[in-house]
């Protein structure tokens, strides 16, 4: 980013923060739903990405505090050698709710940071969407030396998508497109239909896809906005979501359409390596989540 670009931003944000938008603190000894205690007022909270208020359930709650009295605050390990069992739980829960392999990683973000530089080659075309989520664009500037191609397209433009895949597929290994399945800024959706029209009529078309937004208050047990739409997981599809929102916990999850692809990423990313875990507590009110979103009562929810 030009030093004039971060000049223009941070007089906006320093503005917004003297005008007491962005930037506020919360006090208050309670979590009221949909209220929150700033500089001496109670306001609605139209901020919250806990779509479903699971983080006042009574069962995560119960949850974290007994893996606080059983193995303390952290469990300090690089996962490369050793990770905490709550892990191998949780994986399996999360296998039954998105029916495919998964990893799961400290962030969404740092889950981009292992996936990308694994799964894109040096001879492939990435194509981002204008408003893919931060974290991705982030993950792909990681890379964008060792690709062969990188562009961008109209935000949700399928037409101008497909002119794009016409104009690389033949000249790549592979070509990618990164979305949004909820648009965090926009609120709108990925028109999944459409791309998977695209995937099945371009055989080395790939899709990534982050749908972090739209986990937990859809989907066949709340599998996500993306999953609400689609009948099968598609082969080239790569679907990423977070743990952080309506899930209630933390944490990333990367989902793959086989195994070996899984444990690549495992094997070779380096935030899988070289990142802190997700402590005990986080893992259990992670856990107690899942076993929430796989029971009858999420739907109701």
């Amino acid at each position: 980013m030009k030093r004039k670009e971060l000049s223009i931003i941070n007089s906006i944000m320093e503005n917004a923060r003297e005008a007491g938008i962005i930037q506020q603190s919360a006090n208050g000894s309670e979590n009221q739903r949909g209220i929150l205690h700033i500089q001496g007022k109670d306001v609605a909270n139209f901020s919250s990405c806990s779509y479903l208020g699971l983080e006042t359930d009574g069962r995560i709650k119960a949850a974290m505090i007994d893996a606080v009295g059983r193995y303390g605050s952290q469990f300090s390990c690089s996962r490369a050698y050793v990770s905490h069992g709550f892990y191998e739980e949780l994986n399996v829960l999360l296998r039954q709710i998105f029916k495919a392999p998964v990893l799961i990683t400290p962030t969404v973000t740092l889950g981009h940071q292992s996936n990308i530089p694994v799964l894109v080659g040096e001879n492939d075309a990435v194509i981002l969407d204008q408003q893919v989520h931060h974290s991705v664009k982030s993950a792909v500037a990681m890379i964008s030396g060792d690709v062969g191609k990188l562009s961008l397209v109209k935000h949700n433009r399928m037409d101008r998508l497909e002119a794009a895949i016409e104009e690389l597929h033949q000249q790549y290994e592979k070509v990618w497109y990164m979305a949004d399945g909820v648009y965090s800024m926009y609120g709108d959706v990925c028109p999944i239909g459409e791309v998977y029209q695209l995937l099945d009529k371009y055989e080395n078309f790939h899709l990534y896809i982050d749908d972090a937004h739209g986990l937990g208050w859809t989907g066949r047990h709340g599998a996500g906005y993306i999953y609400s739409q689609v009948e099968h997981f598609h082969p080239r599809m790569f679907f990423t979501t977070s743990l952080a929102k309506s899930f209630a916990a933390a944490g990333g999850v990367m989902v793959y359409s086989d195994e070996e692809t899984m444990q690549k990423v495992r094997n070779c990313g380096g935030t899988m390596t070289f990142c802190g875990p997700i402590q005990p507590a986080v893992l259990a009110a992670a856990i107690s989540s899942a076993y929430i979103h796989l029971g009858e009562g999420i739907f109701t929810r």
